[in-house]
């Protein structure tokens, strides 16, 4: 599962088959064979059929078919945001080094927490220390 907690099935190209529910439902069983093996439970994950060309069922439902609940965008609404551990050692990337002599600082992005003022960062593996 490669440590996917949600997921969202999106089925495209609706509009090439008239939003045809047999259709949909062959996709979503062949969809659902394969998400059960990997490990998923599919009673949790979204079905959404879609157009991307025409736009259908993104933001609103399509009107010249059959009512399609939820769109894609209420399904993203539905996903909760990852709980950052914030009560973890502080752990970043660095993005790029920079030498301004007699200085030198480093830019990054942090994972899990922000940085306190005056906060001692120790550079790892060379135990280098830094404010």
């Amino acid at each position: 599962m490669l440590g996917i907690k949600q997921l969202i099935v999106a089925v495209n190209k609706m509009d090439a088959v008239n939003f045809d529910h047999i259709k949909f439902d062959e996709t979503k069983v062949a969809l659902s064979t394969l998400l059960k093996n990997i490990g998923y439970k599919v009673e949790d994950i979204p079905f959404v059929p879609y157009s991307g060309w025409l736009g259908d069922n993104i933001k609103v439902s399509p009107t010249r078919c059959v009512v399609f609940r939820p769109t894609l965008l209420e399904c993203f609404d539905k996903l909760t945001a990852p709980v950052k551990p914030t009560d973890k050692a502080l752990r970043s990337r660095s993005r790029r080094l920079h030498n301004h002599r007699p200085r030198h600082s480093a830019s990054g992005q942090s994972r899990n927490r922000h940085n306190a003022l005056n906060e001692t960062v120790v550079f790892m593996p060379s135990g280098a220390k830094g404010e």
